[in-house]
């Protein structure tokens, strides 16, 4: 079998990380790399799958499907009360962004290594580092249930889902009275975003906005009915 259909097998089956040091050893050619990998090797994955990829030149996401898959079934194992019936809804729905924002992450480290321009790193890894952040949080949650079966509840889901059953539960006087403040606290957020100031808190503002955009379009959808 020669080096690329080699590589293709490695990333069709999950990329271990021992048998991805060998075939880079093997097949690579930057010498630094290699004595980094014999080092640290767990730290360089994802450069190491990049490297490879480009080896071989094909393109990793055309070969993920299966790895996604394995990392699926081993959440799945990990967090097995997901299928309980008792599980909160809440649980499920954040087990769900934890698969996105765990993708996500992979295709930023990807992204960051093949990016040239000072700003478009900027760019992403300042995603990466907002997405990492929503991810670890997430896990908090999930592990807290784990160990404990009760609700940590620091994830602003939890909030926002409160927010959501309020509404549901008010009168049109109440409705109008809240749509006013949602258009209020929209433009407040808008005015922040525009500012342009506090680059480390834009991420929340427009997680923010968003939620303030979704409930007042249900207040809408109540005013009408």
């Amino acid at each position: 079998m020669n080096g690329r259909k080699e590589i293709i097998e490695w990333l069709k089956e999950g990329c271990n990380i021992g048998k991805g040091v060998a075939l880079y050893l093997k097949h690579g050619d930057n010498r630094r790399f290699k004595a980094l990998l014999s080092l640290h090797r767990n730290r360089y994955k994802e450069r190491l799958k990049l490297l490879l990829s480009r080896v071989a030149e094909v393109k990793i996401s055309d070969y993920s499907g299966a790895g996604r898959e394995k990392e699926s079934d081993k959440f799945r194992k990990m967090y097995s009360f997901l299928a309980d019936r008792d599980c909160p809804a809440e649980l499920k729905i954040l087990a769900s962004d934890k698969i996105t924002t765990y993708w996500t992450c992979v295709e930023l480290h990807e992204k960051l290594f093949s990016c040239h321009k000072n700003e478009e790193c900027l760019l992403v890894v300042r995603e990466l580092v907002n997405t990492f952040i929503e991810d670890q949080t997430i896990k908090r949650e999930l592990d807290y249930y784990k160990q404990h079966k009760g609700i940590l509840g620091e994830h602003r889901i939890f909030e926002r889902l409160k927010a959501i059953k309020r509404i549901r539960s008010m009168g049109v006087k109440e409705l109008f009275k809240k749509e006013r403040q949602l258009r209020e606290n929209i433009w407040r957020i808008k005015a922040e975003i525009a500012k342009g100031d506090k680059p480390h808190l834009f991420s929340d503002r427009e997680q923010r906005l968003q939620e303030k955009l979704d409930e007042l379009a249900m207040v809408e959808k109540r005013l009408n009915e």
